[in-house]
């Protein structure tokens, strides 16, 4: 494609592709990247072999290590969250039904914080009306 742009006849052609290139792709793609001032696409094609490409490559892949780092921070915290309310869910649920039928075996006690967020919930509404700690966990 080189070859056949750079003939005088397609000079606006080669403008058009330059203009595209210098102009709209590599700054969306190279945000940082600083450019000479290119005329051509043979000026390109030289910079582009003059320059090296590893400065690029690190700096993308910095750049997907930050935003993975956010998301993994973001996602960590929110796991986290629902790990500490189901632990309180469960410490609740413990307490509650120790209280309307006594000390809970240390088996009862694994069962209930093996429960996810859901099933504690569950738990919790059935203690109202529960006769046993076998219905309140959803044993018939």
């Amino acid at each position: 494609m080189l070859d056949w742009v750079k003939e005088p006849a397609q000079g606006s052609l080669d403008n058009a592709f330059t203009t595209w290139i210098t102009q709209l792709l590599l700054p969306k793609r190279l945000p940082e990247a600083k450019f000479d001032k290119i005329i051509n696409l043979q000026e390109m094609r030289a910079m582009l072999a003059d320059r090296t490409i590893i400065p690029w490559t690190e700096q993308w892949k910095a750049q997907g290590l930050t935003q993975g780092l956010k998301q993994g921070l973001k996602q960590g915290r929110a796991e986290g969250w629902a790990e500490g309310r189901a632990q309180g869910e469960a410490r609740l649920l413990i307490r509650s039904l120790e209280r309307k039928f006594g000390s809970l075996d240390n088996e009862t006690w694994a069962a209930i914080y093996r429960l996810d967020e859901n099933s504690l919930l569950d738990c919790i509404e059935r203690l109202a009306t529960a006769q046993t700690v076998d219905e309140v966990l959803g044993n018939p």
